[in-house]
């Protein structure tokens, strides 16, 4: 969804599910953030958490998951922290 991740809600579902068989009981994703190359912001990470969520509870399967990011560090890294818009 975005990077180098599951590409859809289907195969983030059977990830989880996976890890959650392995006894997981919280996930955070940390999809990447790169300024041409990972296009990912705050706001299109929460609405594929959103929509990952969304299927958890309709599938009925019982799991913590959160969002982070893991940002790679370019020219435009320092700008956005200074800007407060990370």
């Amino acid at each position: 969804m975005g990077d180098d991740g599951a590409p859809t809600v289907r195969e983030s579902i059977m990830m989880i599910n996976r890890l959650k068989d392995l006894g997981f009981k919280k996930l955070i994703a940390t999809p990447h953030i790169m300024s041409d190359y990972y296009r990912n912001t705050p706001d299109t990470i929460n609405k594929a958490l959103d929509q990952v969520r969304e299927e958890l509870q309709k599938q009925n399967i019982s799991i913590l998951i959160e969002a982070a990011a893991e940002y790679y560090l370019g020219e435009t890294f320092e700008t956005k922290i200074h800007k407060g818009n990370g």
